[in-house]
């Protein structure tokens, strides 16, 4: 129901991933807190899994896993929405370095909706041994748990934030979990047995011991109680009653929606914009009265290819994993190496469907392409192989038999087998491309678009129009300061 009364001034922004996650969505958070003054920076997906990277004027870094990535900045406040899922311990622990860093007062800025889902070290040993038992077909997980914390929440089995401030029933139930989950684990060892998978067991084993986990969650309680939002009303009252910018801010990217991203390579939440909705609905009648009050959609993408974990990736060219190797982004346990290559506009427009459109678009990265020369973007892929099924997932048209040149991608039509559209796309190699020049100049210091290089200054142009969204926002560096604002 629309609630009475007049709507507070500030702005609305969605800001949202449109590849593989790891586009920037931290750094661009950051800088619209910074520039729109006093904000809400709400997370709307995803849990402690997010490494989002931020740099403040002052120098100082932080990478936040569950934090809003405007908590660096003065008077941004964060909300954990109800679709957030929270690692108590290790939100703690963030707490703690960002205390660490100057920012004591993280903790009394943040509001955690009582209704958010608990990831704990049992679903953490869940996911970690399904991926063990899966072996060279590893879907590239976080090894962070959130997928199977997913699971539980949405068969009503899991542990609320709510629960553990409450601290009705907790003993109960946390140990009615770790029974539930030992034995799934206990399972999964029997079908697939091996010293890593054993050694997983036995230390998740004696991580939950209850008394330990009931200790550690009645610490949070009492830390966090003060942040905790009992009534669900944090949102309605800043967008009702006080005057500060909302930033919704996502985690990972549309190609790893849970519904409509290269399955099985996907996270287990939704990663478009669509959680939006359902929030806003609570407080403003539905998305299309957020839009027609002024609701801009921020798509976020790299002037490059790239993916952290398994699953397809058309573009990659190793060639490009030393020039544009992210230090931030290192090889990991879980999803191996950071993989590197040219732009993708077949895959970034499916990210743009996925989410309806947005408003805008900010580039980021662009500073990284100085001196690579020539670039390239990808406008069509070839395709090898059983041809009956792409109708199904593509934009066509034949080549031979066998052979197919797909221009587009578009949502199944119907229910589609788990795994083919992945499954598809790995028999896809670059079949077009736009090659554009390079630059040599250094561009990190830049600050206004008009003394970029005209070759960088037509490559974002390119963009823009092949994507068919105005470019209103690109990065040259990590800070705030290096974003350019183009409106």
């Amino acid at each position: 129901m629309e609630r009475k009364g007049t709507m507070r001034s500030g702005k609305l922004f969605v800001v949202c991933g449109l590849g593989f996650g790891d586009e920037g969505k931290g750094s661009i958070t950051d800088a619209l807190a910074r520039r729109h003054g006093p904000s809400l920076v709400v997370r709307y997906n995803g849990g402690p899994q997010a490494g989002h990277n931020v740099v403040a004027p002052d120098g100082t870094w932080h990478c936040f896993a569950q934090f809003g990535s405007g908590t660096l900045a003065p008077d941004s406040r964060t909300l954990l929405s109800r679709e957030m899922l929270v690692e108590p311990e290790n939100l703690l622990a963030e707490a703690a370095v960002l205390a660490g860093k100057g920012r004591t007062d993280a903790l009394s800025r943040l509001r955690i909706d009582a209704r958010c889902a608990v990831v704990t070290p049992l679903h953490k040993l869940i996911g970690q041994m399904l991926e063990i038992a899966r072996g060279g077909s590893a879907y590239g997980s976080c090894g962070m748990g959130v997928g199977q914390a997913v699971l539980d929440r949405d068969a009503g089995e899991s542990l609320t934030v709510g629960d553990l401030v409450s601290g009705e029933g907790l003993d109960r139930k946390f140990r009615r979990l770790r029974r539930r989950k030992l034995a799934e684990a206990e399972r999964i060892l029997k079908a697939c047995p091996g010293p890593d998978a054993r050694e997983t067991l036995e230390y998740f084993r004696r991580r939950t011991e209850p008394e330990r986990m009931l200790a550690v969650y009645r610490g949070f309680a009492e830390a966090a109680r003060g942040s905790v939002d009992e009534a669900g009303d944090c949102l309605e009252d800043a967008l009702w009653g006080r005057r500060e910018t909302v930033i919704f801010e996502g985690a990972q990217g549309a190609l790893l929606d849970r519904r409509f991203g290269f399955t099985p390579y996907v996270t287990k939440t939704r990663s478009t914009w669509h959680n939006v909705a359902g929030l806003l609905d609570d407080c403003l009648a539905g998305g299309a009265l957020a839009r027609r009050i002024g609701l801009t959609r921020i798509g976020i993408l790299r002037a490059y290819g790239h993916r952290h974990g398994a699953g397809p990736f058309v573009t990659e060219d190793a060639a490009l994993s030393a020039p544009l190797a992210d230090p931030r982004n290192p090889a990991n346990r879980w999803q191996g190496a950071f993989r590197l290559g040219w732009f993708d506009l077949v895959a970034i427009r499916y990210g743009l469907l996925l989410n309806g459109g947005v408003e805008r678009l900010a580039l980021t990265g662009l500073d990284r392409l100085s001196g690579l020369g020539p670039l390239r973007a990808c406008t069509a892929y070839d395709y090898s192989g059983d041809t009956d099924r792409l109708d199904r997932y593509f934009d066509w048209e034949s080549r031979g038999p066998g052979r197919a040149r797909i221009f587009a991608i578009r949502k199944p039509r119907g229910a589609a087998p788990e795994g083919e559209l992945a499954r598809l796309l790995r028999a896809c190699r670059p079949a077009a491309w736009a090659d554009l020049p390079g630059w040599t100049e250094d561009i990190s210091s830049v600050r206004r678009p008009d003394r970029l290089p005209a070759a960088a200054l037509g490559y974002v142009c390119f963009l823009q129009d092949q994507l068919g969204v105005p470019i209103r926002i690109v990065s040259v560096g990590p800070g705030a300061e290096a974003k350019m604002f183009l409106d």
